[in-house]
């Protein structure tokens, strides 16, 4: 790491200072009355000087359509800030002669780069038309004066930052920082202050490497210089050929389409640069076929979107893996307690809200605490897994296991009456019953054990008078018939709400212990008394009436959309409308969760659902499914958003129940007015209650 600070780097005795040409043509442009005239004598002074000035202006950089013969003539045709630029471009080849020979510096390969770049710069702000291009080849030339300072103040110990950097010019800032904690850029800026340079060029040598922090009344400035520079890079490594699909992405971003193509620029900097080699007497090499050139930039953007495809793939596949770890108990590989709770929630409210059934049972393994303290806990975490692996064998695809907690298992029955849940539940009583456990495998005593449940069964069955408000109180229930089950001697099935059948004789009494067999209790079909169990009430469902258009005077739009940036602009658009929220969720599953919340009744209802019609994996048409399905959501408005104008796929929308369905195309064109549309239409009368 070199010791020398940034103040003793520009403090330097050794550095350069500006020809006497080029400080007195700084000062005469400094006048905004100046004459012409003077600027003409000043360069004629310098018969050099003067010769490299009219051959650059006759070159290709300026394409004249005549060629010049005079300065006289080249500052009428180009005016001033041309010839300027050309003079204290020249400057900087005269002071940069010697720098680097005593320290292994490759100088031809920092010309080379200087001189693509500033033509790059120059055709660029053509192209932009945003700056002067002149002042911009200028800023190309000088851009890296910074470099050249460090190799004079700092000699060898600069070296190991370039040998770091390997050519990979984009790279040398933040190397130099970590080095030295200044980077050239910052030298440059500084250097060009002290050879009092325009405000122009000290800016773009301080920002070029960084155009988006420069100042505003340079920034364009800057851009046109660093695009520039990515032409450059690309010319001069042709394996860097990505670097003029960045400078296209950006051109994209920051101007939109331009009267030239990218391919017309790079051609035209190619030729430049060429002819202005020639003019400062520096050796560049040919520059690559530019056809070929763009060739390689297109396959490496390609190659660019597919890595981009396969990370983002990668990256959904490890979320996928996460948010299937967070809901799976780690033992038994069933979905864990917060599974059961989402799960069992979002059935319970579908099945409310749509006089459709749902079962749950609650299965608890008997005299289970017997089997840790006589054979270990690894003897009964493989009686967990086994019960786990046959409750999921009874019931396939049948519902949904889950590790409730302990040695207790729950099992979510959806479209099951109270009769199929308890049937379920003798199957899987019996199938555990049927088959002693192998614990062969396991470091313990006995081989094998046998194993009993005891079940608890409830209900959301309206034809069998058994309905409850709230998803916690059917898991109430069915934890109250398990207690009953065990009370009534285990390894047997229990209903909520219903009496128990007789219990055991003398004769035959039940044994407790897990690993006895005894018979189980028959489950109680539809024959049986009514309902009998106080402790656990049956509770009616409240009906809900739908929201109105406006509550309490503010309006809620639940947007649906997985595309952050079109979510930021619909959302910004209607939260400047007063009183208006808006929700924003980016698939099917949290809009469900959602309209959930607003079924318990701690969310308003939506007044308006937009939902983008292409939600990854998902359709925008399952979520106007679950607003059609319910009593409550029925008449909220459903509007879907899509990036096509195929009047099928407009068709199968309106078919699922959307109220209107939007182009993209057509909305972004004036999202204001849309949205007006929107709040116009559906906002102005009731909602049928």
């Amino acid at each position: 790491m070199s010791t020398t600070t940034y103040e003793e780097l520009l403090q330097c005795p050794s550095l350069p200072t500006l020809p006497t040409v080029a400080v007195e043509i700084l000062e005469l442009t400094r006048d905004p009355n100046v004459k012409l005239k003077d600027i003409e004598k000043l360069v004629q002074t310098d018969q050099g000087l003067s010769t490299r000035v009219l051959r650059t202006v006759n070159s290709s950089l300026y394409s004249l359509r005549q060629p010049c013969s005079t300065i006289n003539r080249s500052l009428a045709y180009l005016g001033l800030n041309a010839v300027k630029s050309l003079v204290l471009g020249f400057s900087l080849v005269d002071v940069s002669k010697g720098i680097g020979e005593d320290v292994d510096f490759d100088m031809s390969e920092y010309w080379r780069r200087v001189i693509y770049s500033s033509a790059g710069a120059r055709h660029m702000a053509v192209a932009i038309r945003k700056c002067d291009p002149d002042e911009a080849f200028t800023c190309g030339i000088f851009q890296d004066i910074g470099m050249l300072a460090a190799i004079i103040g700092m000699g060898h110990d600069y070296v190991p930052a370039l040998v770091q950097a390997n050519n990979r010019h984009d790279k040398l800032p933040a190397i130099e920082k970590e080095l030295f904690d200044y980077d050239h850029a910052e030298v440059g800026a500084g250097l060009a202050e002290r050879w009092k340079m325009p405000d122009g060029i000290v800016t773009c040598v301080k920002y070029h490497h960084n155009p988006d922090a420069a100042p505003k009344e340079h920034r364009e400035l800057v851009r046109a210089v660093y695009l520039g520079r990515l032409i450059a890079e690309a010319l001069i490594d042709p394996t860097q050929a990505r670097m003029i699909r960045e400078a296209q992405s950006l051109v994209s971003t920051w101007y939109g389409k331009l009267s030239q193509s990218m391919d017309e620029i790079v051609q035209q900097t190619a030729t430049s640069a060429s002819d202005f080699a020639q003019v400062l007497d520096k050796k560049i090499g040919s520059s690559p076929e530019v056809s070929e050139l763009m060739l390689q930039a297109q396959q490496a953007q390609i190659e660019q979107q597919i890595m981009a495809h396969r990370q983002v793939d990668e990256l959904r596949q490890t979320n996928d893996d996460l948010e299937q770890a967070i809901v799976t108990d780690g033992l038994t590989r069933v979905g864990n307690r917060k599974f059961f709770d989402r799960e069992l929630e979002q059935l319970f409210i579908d099945a409310r809200d749509n006089g459709r059934k749902v079962g749950l049972l609650f299965s608890d393994a008997d005299r289970f605490k017997s089997v840790n303290d006589t054979h270990g806990h690894q003897a009964g975490d493989a009686v967990l897994v086994e019960l786990a692996q046959r409750l999921d064998t009874v019931i396939g695809d049948n519902g949904l296991v889950c590790r409730y907690g302990g040695e207790e298992f729950a099992v979510i029955l959806p479209d099951h009456d109270v009769e199929a849940a308890a049937a379920q539940a003798e199957k899987i009583r019996a199938a555990i019953e049927a088959v002693p456990f192998d614990l062969r495998h396991v470091d313990c005593e006995p081989d094998e054990l046998k194993v009993t449940v005891s079940i608890g069964v409830s209900a959301l069955d309206a034809d069998a008078g058994l309905m409850v408000d709230a998803p916690e109180n059917l898991t109430a229930q069915a934890d109250e018939a398990v207690y009953a089950a065990k009370e009534g001697g285990r390894n047997c099935v229990r209903i909520s709400g219903r009496e128990a059948p007789p219990a055991a004789t003398s004769a035959d009494p039940p044994k407790d212990t897990i690993g006895t067999v005894k018979p189980a209790a028959a489950p109680v079909t539809s024959s049986a008394p009514p309902p009998a169990q106080a402790e656990v009430p049956a509770a009616p469902v409240q009906p809900v009436r739908a929201a109105k258009a406006s509550h309490d005077g503010r309006r809620t739009i639940l947007l649906v959309e997985d595309d952050a940036l079109a979510a930021t602009l619909i959302s910004a658009m209607f939260e400047r409308v007063p009183n208006t929220t808006v929700i924003w969720v980016t698939g099917v599953d949290e809009a469900r969760t959602v309209l959930s919340e607003c079924v318990a009744r701690t969310r308003p209802v939506p007044d308006i659902v937009v939902t983008d019609y292409q939600l990854r994996s998902q359709r925008a048409t399952e979520v106007v499914e679950i607003l059609r399905r319910s009593q409550l959501f029925r008449h909220v408005p459903a509007v879907i958003i899509t990036a096509t104008t195929d009047p099928v796929e407009f068709e199968a929308c309106m078919n699922a129940g959307a109220d209107e369905v939007y182009s993209k195309q057509n909305i972004t064109q004036d999202l204001q007015g849309w949205m007006r549309e929107l709040l116009a239409k559906y906002m102005t009368s009731e909602r049928a209650a």
